[in-house]
């Protein structure tokens, strides 16, 4: 019974050590409206601030809606709901490669970890570093069909408390 119980325990250990290794971050999908209120009641950003859509094509992309608006100079916030899934895949693909590709080209200096799931439609990139000599600190996020982005390239503390803050009050992980 002895070695049974240290056997289920090692497995548990071996298990959790495996998944935090792997990165696994999770995240639920936002909606629209919950990110507006976030962007309101963290930021003081109103939604009649930000550029809104529904039913429109953007970036190439039919959206149901999308909201981006940006606070100071430095701090953009984007919520993008696509009408098909495969589009939001293939939007933040489009950002996860060339993400990677600062990587590999080290043109990127800081912490990062990422994470790109196509078949569930999930993927993240959580950034805190300098790229192109300029600051750069958030999070790009893919769930479903909802893409978003919460990031600074301002390097004063309001600047990052402001992208901490409504990261935390949508729930998504921060940098």
């Amino acid at each position: 019974m002895k070695n049974f119980v240290k056997g289920m325990l090692s497995a548990a250990l071996i298990g959790s050590m495996l998944m935090s290794v792997a990165g696994c971050t999770s995240f639920n999908l936002i909606e629209y409206d919950d990110f507006a209120a976030a962007l309101e009641e963290e930021v003081g950003l109103k939604e009649d601030d930000c550029r809104t859509g529904k039913n429109k094509k953007r970036n190439g992309y039919e959206m149901k809606r999308y909201i981006e608006g940006t606070k100071g100079t430095s701090t953009t916030f984007k919520y993008y709901e696509f009408k098909d899934e495969d589009d939001a895949v293939e939007f933040f693909e489009k950002q996860y490669d060339e993400f990677l590709d600062v990587i590999e080209d080290e043109d990127f200096e800081g912490s990062h970890k990422e994470s790109f799931d196509e078949d569930s439609a999930t993927g993240y990139i959580l950034i805190d570093g300098e790229a192109d000599n300029a600051s750069v600190y958030g999070g790009i996020y893919l769930k479903e069909n909802t893409y978003i982005t919460v990031a600074t390239t301002g390097s004063q503390d309001k600047d990052r408390d402001r992208v901490d803050a409504v990261l935390s009050a949508i729930g998504y992980p921060k940098p």
